[in-house]
């Protein structure tokens, strides 16, 4: 091991690339690369030598699931694309959640603060569920969850520390103004509604979709149009302000 912490690296983009060290690491298989593709390469194969480098001579002691999520987290990162990203098997697990419409939470729409996609702010509180009965309003920004710091997580990695099972606490550090709170929620069923239809003045019939982001959304769409429909509407307006479904 290098007492000094340092090694002498071939300089490559490494964390962009090594991600195709999958192929050849640990006696992993998890990209069909054949003869002549990139696997084969001498990038490849210094990519290689890189995390051989890391695993033998760093100073500290590096898991492999760090190495390849950081992996694919660079590659990814190289190709300036907000729009495009890896979620581990937690967060893919929390969206699937979300889009299914149910789940256990706070019950708190999350916007993202930063234009880096970092930091998570409250964007709108639920009546009647775990953040509005527990005194959390719009516009805090979430500082720690469960004691760690999320100021520079993403949304989705932030939502991931906050759903969890029913009636398990979470402990939450919220930054309001330049003051910072602390509350203590236990989550709750949420039932996430896209839709939202009311009456306005003159026979007039109000459709907000908040989101498209939900496995209920048509259903949801159908029983505010019926309900409207009953209620003797002649005009309506469809409301897809902030939303950001395409």
């Amino acid at each position: 091991m290098n007492k000094s912490g340092k090694i002498v690296l071939v300089t490559l983009a490494v964390s962009s690339a090594l991600a195709l060290a999958y192929a050849q690491v640990g006696g992993r298989n998890l990209l069909p690369l054949n003869a002549g593709s990139l696997g084969n390469s001498p990038e490849a194969q210094s990519l290689v030598q890189v995390y051989q480098a890391i695993k033998e001579r760093y100073i500290k002691q590096v898991d492999d699931e760090t190495l390849l999520r950081g992996a694919v987290n660079g590659m990814l990162a190289s190709l300036d694309d907000k729009f495009t990203g890896y979620s581990t098997p937690e967060e893919n697990k929390a969206g699937q959640e979300q889009l299914s419409g149910q789940f256990f939470g706070i019950g708190a729409l999350l916007e993202t603060v930063n234009a880096d996609g970092t930091g998570t702010r409250i964007g709108q509180v639920y009546k009647n569920q775990p953040a509005a009965r527990g005194g959390l309003q719009v516009g805090d920004v979430f500082t720690k969850i469960d004691g760690v710091d999320v100021s520079k997580l993403t949304l989705s990695k932030t939502r991931a520390k906050i759903v969890g099972k029913k009636d398990t606490q979470v402990k939450l550090e919220m930054l309001r103004g330049q003051t910072t709170f602390n509350f203590t929620l236990t989550r709750a069923e949420i039932k996430s509604f896209a839709v939202e239809s009311s009456l306005l003045p003159n026979n007039v019939g109000y459709l907000a979709v908040n989101t498209f982001y939900n496995e209920k959304i048509f259903e949801q769409i159908d029983a505010g149009l019926a309900k409207l429909k009953a209620a003797g509407v002649k005009k309506l307006v469809l409301d897809l302000r902030d939303n950001g479904g395409g």
